[in-house]
């Protein structure tokens, strides 16, 4: 699934020839379906990108680069039960590595949040008293505790306990805003105190 797409930098992307080759088309009617696009020039600036790839000839050839919404786009109009199929695939290789990318700066976020509140333990500053959270995403309790082997899948997997053991107690499930991924769910830590005590007690290979 993955060689369908790529992360780069803060993106996951397609390219021309990798569309061409999945699709069984020939990559010059794919760069020719692109360049003829019914789109807006913005939508084409911030979706195409023009680049090129070595042959196997050592040549240089042109190919896009393509977003996920420049990939869906271009493939709205590819008919057939088989192309119905690999346009499911393509989507779920992009929506999997753009997860990826979601745990991966969450991750970060949380780590950064872990090293200033290291600084804070090492000074006399009374502020370090001050903060004591009681909400967390997934991530950041697992982070901000120590707790090892919370694989993507896992966390999945305890947010919707989470979630759930809210919805029993009738406890608000807020929002934690990410200029990237829109919204992470943020629970409150006397959920998540239970839900992580069985996980850390559960064996992981």
């Amino acid at each position: 699934m993955k060689e369908l797409v790529s992360i780069q930098g803060e993106k996951v992307l397609t390219t021309s020839k990798k569309v061409a080759e999945k699709f069984g088309k020939y990559h010059k009617n794919i760069l020719r379906k692109i360049e003829g696009l019914h789109c807006s020039s913005e939508f084409k600036r911030l979706n195409y990108e023009l680049s090129e790839y070595t042959d196997v000839r050592g040549r240089k050839q042109k190919e896009y680069v393509l977003t996920k919404d420049g990939f869906v786009f271009l493939v709205m109009g590819f008919k057939g039960e088989q192309a119905a199929e690999f346009k499911e695939e393509y989507i779920r290789a992009f929506n999997h590595l753009e997860e990826e990318i979601k745990y991966l700066y969450e991750a970060e976020s949380n780590k950064k949040i872990v090293n200033a509140l290291k600084l804070l333990g090492e000074s006399s500053n009374p502020i370090k008293e001050v903060y004591k959270p009681v909400e967390f995403t997934i991530k950041g309790y697992a982070t901000y505790y120590g707790i090892k082997g919370l694989s993507i899948s896992n966390a999945t997997r305890l947010g919707k306990k989470a979630t759930k053991e809210c919805k029993n107690k009738g406890l608000q499930i807020k929002h934690m805003p990410d200029p990237r991924f829109g919204l992470v769910n943020v629970y409150p830590v006397e959920v998540l105190e239970p839900i992580f005590e069985e996980f850390d007690k559960t064996p992981r290979f």
